[in-house]
């Protein structure tokens, strides 16, 4: 009778042994580079089908824990080839790997290279056009409005200007004045 107890005990004690080992953490650590050996740094590891994950440092390196039941990582970044990679403990709880990530190539049919568009012109209305066709926060404005208002600097007569905004900065904390 004393035999079974010892027996049913070490049988439950095995068995929350065995569970614990597979929720256990293990750590893969690394490096990652590029085809030239060169440190990639802001490349995604990721615990494949998990939302688990961690980013390559300055030096590519990345330390990341995973359950012992986790067998893929996957590796990627902008403008290099997605990888996943098998990782395997065997007996440790510890692995580093060293991962090459190869550039990512786009096959492209044509590239069209315009040049810059000018806003100087001494008609007025061909600048207007071209003007909306810039893209952003631009004004246009004749000189003659700024010739007809009383200002000592053009900097103060561009203050009268729709739309522009001029704030001055001083000192060593560059606050307002």
């Amino acid at each position: 009778m004393n035999l079974r107890r010892i027996f049913c005990v070490f049988v439950l004690l095995f068995a929350t042994n065995l569970l614990i080992a597979q929720t256990f953490e293990k750590t893969v650590t690394g490096r990652i580079v590029d085809n030239l050996g060169s440190p990639l740094p802001n490349i995604n590891i990721n615990v494949k089908n998990t939302d688990q994950g961690t980013i390559s440092g300055k030096n590519g390196e990345f330390t990341l824990d995973v359950k012992a039941n986790q067998t893929k990582i996957s590796v990627s970044g902008i403008g290099f080839q997605e990888k996943d990679i098998e990782i395997d403990f065997a007996e440790n709880t510890t692995l580093n790997v060293s991962i090459v990530l190869d550039p990512k190539t786009y096959d492209i049919s044509e590239v069209s290279v315009s040049p810059e568009k000018s806003l100087l012109d001494n008609n007025i209305s061909k600048a207007k056009q071209r003007h909306a066709e810039i893209p952003g926060g631009t004004n246009l404005f004749e000189l003659k409005t700024l010739n007809v208002q009383s200002s000592q600097t053009l900097k103060d007569a561009m203050r009268l200007v729709p739309g522009i905004h001029i704030q001055e900065f001083f000192g060593a904390n560059d606050q307002p004045r």
